[in-house]
């Protein structure tokens, strides 16, 4: 189960013109607003990454007006487990369930669930996917893409 001292949000991708392309980019934003609305009340912390966001735009203002003082980590890769800074960050935060959400779920959500799966199912953390808060361009197939698709998907 997951409770409020032990989960930590992960904001991935929600970007400048990445985000205006996914499937119902209102939806996506107003959802994600909501949540992070809640962990705030719950004191929940929220680590966000940028894909390559001199290329791709920052994250969505809106977003950031909720996330006083939080930096993201920039990334190049599509896990992102592959960016040095964010597994320091991650581990420094010591929660075991991660709720993820972003864009796109195809791609940056999907690899980083398939990349780090095997790695945080070692490490004792259990990824957990929001599923109203997780898109992408197609919207076929969109919600339950992710863990569906991941081969990890048993071990969680």
């Amino acid at each position: 189960m997951i409770t409020p001292r032990k989960t930590l949000l992960l904001l991935i991708d929600v970007q400048g013109r990445l985000a205006e392309s996914v499937f119902q980019p209102e939806a996506l934003a107003k959802n994600i607003g909501k949540l992070l609305r809640a962990c705030a009340i719950l004191d929940l912390p929220v680590l966000v990454t940028e894909q390559y966001p001199k290329g791709l735009g920052y994250t969505l203002d809106s977003l950031m007006a909720l996330l006083a003082g939080n930096v993201p980590v920039e990334k190049k890769t599509f896990s992102c487990c592959g960016a040095p800074e964010f597994m320091r960050q991650l581990r420094s935060f010591n929660r075991n369930d991660i709720l993820v959400v972003g864009i796109e779920a195809h791609v940056c959500v999907y690899q980083t669930f398939q990349l780090c799966g095997l790695q945080w199912h070692v490490t004792n953390l259990s990824p957990h996917q929001g599923c109203t808060t997780v898109t992408r361009r197609n919207k076929h197939r969109t919600r339950p893409f992710t863990l569906r698709n991941s081969p990890t998907k048993g071990m969680f």
